[in-house]
């Protein structure tokens, strides 16, 4: 006896077509895809949503490091906050007690100063950023 289901799918959570009649056994050849990642973030074990990103995640884990949250390490990659969570990998937040952390803010207030100049001073005049000194980052002006 050959049944038929009318399958109707109101979400992109299944990678079978949208409403089309469907066999028992045509039904069976699609997965549905779970709605969830199960992730180890800073030693715990979450379920979290997938499409959320490092951001929303970070809010949670506010409480637990020093100061504001920088960036995220997944694996061995450092990944920006307004990304989503792709993969199953270990996250950690980092912040300014990290080294990795303090290089993503000195290369972001890097940024920040290059435009500053090139709006105040116009694009002839060049930046250079030497190197560190004491903690500090050594920088010239330059006339192009």
């Amino acid at each position: 006896m050959k049944r038929e289901y009318n399958l109707v799918i109101e979400d992109n959570h299944c990678d079978c077509p949208k409403n089309e009649l469907l066999t028992d056994k045509e039904l069976l050849k699609f997965r549905i895809k779970p709605k969830t990642r199960k992730v180890n973030v800073m030693g715990k074990e979450m379920q979290i949503p997938k499409g959320m990103t490092f951001g929303e995640l970070a809010k949670e884990f506010e409480g637990e490091v020093f100061g504001k949250i920088l960036v995220a390490k997944q694996g061995n990659s450092l990944r920006e906050l307004i990304c989503p969570i792709r993969t199953d990998e270990d996250i950690t937040f980092l912040d300014f007690r990290d080294k990795e952390g303090v290089r993503v803010y000195e290369r972001g207030i890097s940024l920040l100063l290059v435009k500053a100049v090139r709006d105040v001073l116009g694009t002839d005049t060049g930046v250079e950023i030497e190197h560190s000194l004491r903690g500090n980052l050594y920088c010239e002006l330059r006339s192009l």
